[in-house]
């Protein structure tokens, strides 16, 4: 993976933000929570994505939050940890009916 590769999951990773900032304040006046948090959760993971390929990991350590966490510098680790604890490191948590009210 390249630089590029680190370019390309980062930028996804804003355009996913972006989006879960669309469903907290949406037109029709009815945030989406159970999405605005798995697409949180979707960001943190291409950002973690992007920050392996950037320092030239290699192979990605696992594909859930907390495995991308090994070998991450402290204060990251911390800020996704807190998120995690907030939602749970399953992705598909925040859309299950009744979690997010």
């Amino acid at each position: 993976f390249t630089q590029m590769d680190a370019n390309l999951w980062f930028t996804q990773a804003k355009c996913d933000l972006d989006s879960a900032n669309n469903d907290m304040h949406p037109i029709t006046g009815k945030p989406a929570y159970e999405w605005v948090c798995y697409k949180c959760y979707r960001a943190i993971e291409k950002a973690l994505r992007a920050y392996h390929y950037y320092k030239g990991n290699g192979k990605l350590p696992a594909t859930d939050i907390h495995g991308l966490l090994l070998g991450v510098d402290a204060p990251i680790r911390e800020i996704a940890f807190r998120f995690c604890n907030f939602i749970g490191n399953d992705a598909s948590s925040m859309q299950n009916p009744g979690i997010a009210r």
